[in-house]
């Protein structure tokens, strides 16, 4: 009974990696007991691995499930390298910025589009 239970915990763990992005992602991220007007009234910042902020432009905020969270989405992405990255964000309000977000793991891809395609000698 162990070694099964065993087995079927092990088959059922998820490992935890980083997520995905390429420069055509959007990062999305919620606040809780928020509105979507509140939110979007706010100015937020991208920490990328514990650097200078950037301040975010285009952020759209909605209302999202449950309604007293307000969803917001970026419009694309900063200028990065290729590679993994931890991301963190505040929001500003009336001047006071918020503690850093908990860290999200990324591991950013760049697809290159192949280009001046030929055949040669």
């Amino acid at each position: 009974m162990k070694i099964l239970l065993t087995a079927l915990l092990l088959l059922c763990a998820a490992p935890l990696t980083a997520q995905t992005a390429t420069p055509g992602s959007k990062l999305l991220f919620d606040l809780p007991g928020q509105t979507a007007v509140i939110a979007q009234s706010a100015t937020y910042k991208l920490y990328v691995d514990t650097g200078t902020p950037i301040t975010l432009a285009a952020v759209t905020c909605t209302t999202g499930t449950p309604t007293t969270t307000a969803t917001c989405s970026t419009a694309g992405w900063p200028a990065m390298t290729s590679g993994a990255h931890s991301l963190t964000v505040t929001q500003t309000i009336g001047g006071v910025e918020t503690s850093q977000s908990v860290p999200l793991s990324v591991t950013l891809v760049i697809v290159v589009t192949p280009t001046n395609v030929r055949i040669g000698p």
